[in-house]
């Protein structure tokens, strides 16, 4: 049996050493903390709904033209999607496409001809995320043809992990039900990050590339949907929201 190697080990306690909370950042920083712990550089985090189908994906390095054709008419074709691995993520959590099918197999699809070659895509390794029986999310993380391809040590770190962010999964679907956080427009939920983080109405314009007049009026929405009188307050507010 193999086992766990010390370098892989340690780098399974430092991405778990790092504070990942279940804000509206949760899944931007867990892609993140995953490039910066295992060097997976291209990786997406979808959400999978009751009927076991993806939805909002939060991408890292993923072309946008890649996943505007993926969502509209690839999808189905996927070897990895849920509907296809469902029997397979009750024995185990993680996934490559060579685990469903044959390299030749794979080679000659559909999904590798019209949809990974356009882009350069070759190796992908998918990581369920339960809670219980029930699939919450799924990551996936690819590597172009050039790359060398996923392996034991990869499954093995993967699997260990997708269970340490199983309950954080479920804390962060929890928060996104939060009544007043839910009221708020994308665009609030980015400001009120930042307010958390005290940055000026200047720096939050120059970040998000609007004028200061645009981020004071998403501020008097902010104090409205929220029910507070000034920044102060919001910041407080933003802290109890978003810890």
């Amino acid at each position: 049996m193999t086992a766990l190697s010390k370098d892989n080990y340690e780098k399974i306690l430092t991405f778990m050493d790092q504070a990942i909370e279940p804000n509206q950042a949760f899944r931007n920083d867990v892609l993140h903390s995953f490039k910066d712990v295992f060097g997976y550089h291209l990786s997406n985090f979808w959400l999978i709904d009751e009927k076991h189908n993806l939805k909002d994906p939060v991408t890292l390095n993923i072309s946008p033209c890649a996943m505007k054709e993926y969502i509209e008419c690839r999808y189905k074709t996927d070897i990895l999607r849920p509907q296809r691995t469902l029997p397979f993520f009750q024995k185990q959590l993680v996934l490559e496409i060579e685990d469903l099918v044959s390299k030749t197999e794979y080679e000659n699809s559909y999904f590798y001809n019209d949809f990974m070659v356009r882009y350069g895509y070759y190796h992908e390794i998918a990581v369920c995320i339960k809670s219980g029986n029930k699939q919450l999310g799924s990551l996936a993380f690819l590597r172009f043809e050039d790359e060398e391809p996923f392996n034991l040590q990869d499954h093995m770190c993967l699997e260990i992990i997708s269970r340490y962010l199983s309950h954080k999964l479920k804390n962060y679907l929890e928060f996104e039900k939060i009544p007043e956080y839910t009221l708020l427009t994308t665009r609030e939920k980015e400001l009120l990050r930042f307010v958390q983080k005290g940055y000026t109405n200047t720096e939050i314009a120059n970040l998000l590339f609007i004028s200061t007049n645009t981020v004071k009026k998403h501020l008097q929405s902010l104090y409205q949907k929220l029910d507070v009188p000034n920044r102060t307050s919001l910041s407080y507010k933003a802290h109890k929201l978003l810890k």
